[in-house]
């Protein structure tokens, strides 16, 4: 399989957006929680999460976006298909973190941190 051009290669749609009802069913087994994920198959099947890697979705708009543009879905790490997956791994490089969102510049990891880290510090005791 070649490159994805189109996110209707990875998930062709109908003209006809399926009723409620059909959605609600489709979402009912996504898990609620952290434990609820421990079984599910990796790469993870839940694209609408927040925590999954490979797809942004607008919950507001509704509109998806691809975060590996270009990547075929079939070359995507099932063990970095998921920002929990990464994080409960344990300590990792912003080289390692930049290489799971290859959408995302070193520069951008790193302001990331350097925020996540301002707003840990009050909670962080000095060693």
């Amino acid at each position: 399989m070649g490159k994805v051009k189109n996110l209707d290669d990875v998930l062709p749609l109908d003209d006809d957006p399926l009723p409620k009802d059909e959605v609600d069913a489709l979402c009912s087994d996504r898990a609620k929680t952290r434990g609820g994920c421990v079984g599910v198959y990796r790469p993870c099947p839940h694209i609408s999460c927040s925590h999954n890697l490979y797809l942004n979705v607008n919950e507001e708009t509704g509109a998806v976006s691809l975060n590996n543009a270009g990547v075929d879905v079939l070359a995507v790490d099932p063990d970095k298909s998921c920002a929990l997956d990464i994080a409960d791994a344990g300590e990792h490089s912003l080289e390692e973190i930049q290489a799971a969102m290859p959408s995302l510049s070193i520069g951008v990891v790193e302001r990331i941190e350097q925020v996540a880290l301002r707003r840990l510090r009050p909670y962080l005791k000095e060693v």
